[in-house]
């Protein structure tokens, strides 16, 4: 799945043409975003894989550039692995 960019400003009449890129999140249903609170980093949570990816702002061109993807749920190891 991938999140849409838009521009910070669209316009009223926004149209599809107005997209300056996609970016994906590596991960499956993205649902919930936030930029942390220096504005460097775009967080989007992935629901049906649990994981984070974290995308750096990129305010020079306003995409984005893959920075990681944090894994939310713990591993366990079967009992023959350990």
């Amino acid at each position: 799945m991938s999140l849409t960019i838009l521009p910070a400003e669209p316009r009223v009449d926004a149209l599809l043409s107005d997209v300056i890129g996609w970016e994906p999140t590596r991960g499956e249903w993205p649902r919930g975003m936030s930029i942390d609170p220096s504005g460097k980093y775009l967080y989007a949570a992935n629901q049906n894989t649990d994981t984070i990816a974290v995308l750096r702002i990129q305010h020079s061109n306003g995409k984005f550039k893959f920075s990681t993807l944090v894994h939310t749920r713990r591993r366990w190891l079967s009992s023959s692995a350990r």
